[in-house]
């Protein structure tokens, strides 16, 4: 029972993200859309909440942050934390980092455009 409540939950989260990465998508912004100058992220901090293992973090990345994000690849074998995933992100929005989020230890080059 509590499986299937978690699976309706699950499925309503993908489907607002969807509608909401659907709808930046058709709005137009500059030479592009919406989209393409922003990040949306959806995922979990946990990979298996049963034993709160934090690897192998299930995220989903949309936008383009007008053009510093590569986009549609996955990544089966990244090595890194949520922090160096948030860290990543904000350098590539244009964010100065003074330190890391949380426990990261490096950016994620592979997400970067020219990485």
């Amino acid at each position: 029972m509590k499986v299937r409540k978690i699976g309706r939950i699950t499925e309503f989260n993908i489907r607002q993200f969807a509608w909401m990465v659907t709808k930046m998508a058709s709005l137009r912004e500059g030479g592009g859309t919406l989209l393409d100058n922003c990040i949306m992220m959806w995922g979990s901090g946990l990979e298996d909440g049963n034993i709160h293992a934090r690897e192998n973090l299930p995220f989903v990345i949309a936008g383009k942050v007008g053009g510093s994000i590569r986009t549609g690849r996955y990544f089966a074998d990244t090595k890194g934390n949520q922090g160096d995933l948030l860290t990543t992100l904000l350098a590539c929005a244009g964010v100065p980092n003074d330190r890391p989020v949380g426990i990261a230890t490096k950016q994620i080059e592979e997400l970067k455009a020219q990485g």
